[in-house]
């Protein structure tokens, strides 16, 4: 319990100048909820655990992936076409980064050691 009462308090300054009388000095110091984000360890580490000797594996799986019709992709991929239409320029460009995205994730998945 005490270790974690430590926790919650920062460094003490002791002050006769900001005091409000001359016979009494002014102790100045931080107090850190337990709650707060300053004494919460940090979250488990997610992910995939990458290695050299999974690589061409990886990024075979990667290239498999890929959404056709993008500038990046492949002939060979396995993913179907989309038919959702024409897109504007934002669109387009959420649409693929958001594939590409899921393209690394369900790689990583498929081929590596979660973390």
């Amino acid at each position: 319990m005490w270790d974690k009462l430590t926790k919650q308090f920062g460094d003490v300054t002791v002050s006769l100048a900001n005091s409000l009388r001359l016979d009494h000095a002014a102790l100045t110091f931080k107090i850190f909820p337990l709650d707060s984000i300053t004494i919460i360890p940090p979250p488990a580490l997610s992910g995939f655990k990458a290695t050299n000797k999974l690589k061409d594996s990886w990024m075979k799986e990667f290239v498999m992936l890929l959404p056709p019709g993008l500038p990046y992709t492949p002939e060979h991929s396995t993913v179907p076409p989309d038919s959702t239409g024409t897109l504007s320029g934002h669109e387009s460009l959420d649409k693929s980064l958001n594939l590409f995205n899921w393209a690394i994730n369900k790689a990583s998945h498929c081929t590596l050691k979660p973390n």
